[in-house]
């Protein structure tokens, strides 16, 4: 009886053990030390952490980088696929979330910078159906092949006229959801007089900004007002090319997250629909609609993209979107004597800069 007893006792105890190496880890803040791909991070105690459900993709590792990398995510591991994680080291699927609790698996998927991913995807299928609901109608059967039987996601009925691709947004939702990425930026002298006046966006959500190199030129200091009329100052230029008329900097941050604009990868077609909101003759958040007229070499090749949507003084460094709200170019001049003949720069100068 005695004997039995001390077994019962040394099981009690390993299982004690057991489980609270899970929730020590489980329920505490992490930080993140590295970023490995679109999907995978790696997190103190050197634990590499699988986001379930989130394909790998390019996008999704910038993502991870500029706005998971060295912050505090909490752990959430999959009820189905639960790893204890013992000592240093170890590899988990799981939700990640911020310190404030944004999930960052729900928002890869909602800024679509990954599709969704079933390989490690248990009894999570159901909670990331109305995220996947923007995939193709592709995507979701393929999903659903993927595993017989199961139904979770039902692919959307479609007709014969209609394309089995991923629905483009009214343009009304599009604006609404870029206008808080959008401000105005005033310069001012030594003496704090105002002498330019333009448009910015974001492009970052740690505050890293874009305009025209004119508007801030012969500045000493300059401010973006946003269009819910908070101000912040720029506190640093990070590059700037009088050549090709392009600012970037970084404004002073306390710790907000800004909303941003997300960077097209490729030149537009002479053709396309875009679209530019901006702050002309300071009537602020103006939208103007056209399409590409042309793609020029001005300097360089490819440098420039002709536009007919209307731009005025005020409108320089608005950006110029696709009707996927993608940005293509940033509004820079107009020529004289030419009805509609405006131009924006290829934001493709815009990604080089920041990758060199």
């Amino acid at each position: 009886m005695k004997k039995r007893s001390i077994i019962f006792f040394l099981i009690t105890i390993s299982m004690m053990f057991f489980c609270c190496g899970r929730v020590s880890f489980d329920r505490k803040l992490h930080t993140v030390t590295e970023i490995i791909d679109g999907n995978t991070i790696k997190v103190d105690r050197g634990v590499y952490i699988h986001l379930i459900g989130i394909e790998n993709t390019n996008q999704g590792k910038r993502f991870l980088n500029e706005y998971v990398l060295k912050n505090k995510v909490r752990i959430k591991y999959d009820s189905r696929k639960r790893e204890i994680v013992r000592g240093h080291s170890g590899e988990i699927w799981a939700y990640v979330a911020t310190y404030d609790r944004i999930s960052i698996n729900a928002e890869l998927l909602k800024r679509s910078f990954a599709s969704i991913d079933t390989k490690y995807l248990n009894d999570s299928l159901e909670a990331f159906n109305n995220y996947s609901q923007g995939l193709s109608y592709t995507s979701q059967k393929k999903i659903i092949n993927k595993h017989s039987g199961q139904n979770n996601i039902k692919p959307k009925p479609t007709n014969s006229n209609e394309p089995s691709v991923k629905k483009i947004r009214e343009l009304a939702d599009i604006v609404k959801d870029i206008e808080p990425a959008v401000f105005a930026v005033q310069t001012y002298d030594n003496d704090g007089n105002g002498i330019g006046y333009g448009t910015g966006f974001f492009i970052s959500n740690k505050g890293l900004g874009v305009s025209n190199y004119h508007v801030f030129e012969g500045g000493s200091k300059w401010y973006v007002k946003t269009i819910d009329d908070n101000v912040f100052q720029v506190e640093e230029i990070i590059a700037q090319s009088n050549y090709h008329d392009y600012i970037i900097f970084q404004v002073k941050n306390n710790g907000s997250f800004f909303e941003y604009l997300k960077l097209g990868n490729k030149i537009p077609n002479k053709g396309d629909d875009i679209f530019v909101l901006g702050n002309p003759k300071g009537l602020e958040s103006t939208l103007t609609r056209g399409v590409v007229s042309a793609i020029r070499s001005e300097k360089t090749k490819n440098d420039f993209i002709q536009i007919d949507a209307a731009i005025s003084h005020g409108s320089s460094g608005s950006p110029v979107l696709n009707m996927n709200g993608l940005v293509i170019g940033i509004a820079t001049l107009k020529q004289l004597e030419c009805e509609n003949c405006n131009y924006a720069l290829n934001i493709q100068l815009i990604i080089e800069a920041l990758n060199n």
